[in-house]
């Protein structure tokens, strides 16, 4: 029985990590892009105020 328990809280241990870190990936990236979408705008920004 305390094996089967173990196995368990191993197997929960294992998904709760897995999806913390699927979810980590997906924040990052939207971040990610956010700042390139900045840094583009930013350019052509400066790009108008030149001409």
């Amino acid at each position: 029985m305390k094996n089967f328990r173990k196995e368990i809280l191993g197997l929960l241990l294992i998904a709760f990590i897995s999806v913390n870190a699927t979810c980590q990936e997906k924040t990052s990236s939207a971040t990610d892009s956010k700042a390139k979408t900045e840094k583009k705008s930013k350019k052509k920004k400066k790009e108008k105020v030149r001409k």
